[in-house]
């Protein structure tokens, strides 16, 4: 939950400052910075699905956390230090949908193996919440952030160094939470370690598992398990009779 909610601060501090940061800082368009931000978001959804469907059955889900955490890293300190729209580029839409869109798949995944059955809707109401918390903490951070540097500009540059604007300041804050982030993935369980029981080769089943796979009943070398699917599919027939 922390580790979302600390990813969630960082996504929401670049969502609400990209446009204005690749404007003001580098001197893209309007057009040229909204086009930016919507790759950004493409890739990072594309990503999303690559991360869910490959990536975390092969890694597993601490793995795939601390991997992304990482890049993420690396991403928003290419956009801190950032003196080209080149660096500015490829940080954004190269490192940053790849680690943000396979973080996503790791809380899902994460609750479900965490948590109870009967627990479960609760954990992820939780987890929704505190995902919609930290845009809200972004937001009263970057008011404060502002506040300052008009208030108060030799402290703001004596934190944040004389290169520093109000949207880089902001920007450094999210590298050091997602810096936390790092620490959080590997301070993960390691019962999210193992790959997801979908990379299990068939002999790893145990009888049970085979019972539940229909497929699995033509194998049988004593036929049984013919017969077996034959009285399936009957019952099957007999309860759309019924109804």
């Amino acid at each position: 939950f922390i580790l979302n909610l600390c990813a969630s601060f960082s996504y929401h501090v670049l969502a609400v400052l990209l446009v204005i940061y690749a404007t003001d800082e580098f001197g893209l368009s309007d057009s040229e910075a909204g086009a930016i931000y919507g790759w950004w978001g493409i890739l990072s959804s594309m990503w999303t699905g690559a991360g869910g469907m490959f990536v975390i059955d092969y890694l597993g889900a601490k793995r795939t956390a601390m991997v992304s955490t990482v890049l993420l890293c690396i991403s928003r300190g290419m956009l801190v230090l950032a003196r080209s729209a080149t660096t500015l580029k490829w940080g954004l839409l190269v490192f940053s949908p790849v680690a943000e869109g396979m973080l996503l798949p790791v809380y899902l995944v994460g609750i479900k193996r965490l948590t109870l059955e009967e627990d479960r809707p609760m954990a992820f109401s939780l987890n929704y919440a505190l995902h919609n918390a930290g845009g809200g903490i972004c937001d009263v951070m970057i008011d404060l952030i502002r506040g300052w540097q008009l208030s108060d500009p030799s402290s703001f540059s004596a934190v944040f160094g004389s290169f520093a604007t109000p949207s880089r300041a902001c920007l450094i804050v999210s590298q050091l939470v997602l810096a936390v982030s790092c620490v959080l993935s590997c301070l993960l369980p390691s019962t999210l370690s193992p790959t997801l029981p979908c990379q299990r080769s068939y002999s790893e089943f145990d009888d049970e598992d085979e019972e539940e796979l229909p497929g699995q009943a033509w194998k049988s070398s004593n036929g049984r398990g013919l017969g077996r699917l034959k009285d399936q599919v009957v019952g099957h027939f007999a309860i759309l009779r019924d109804r």
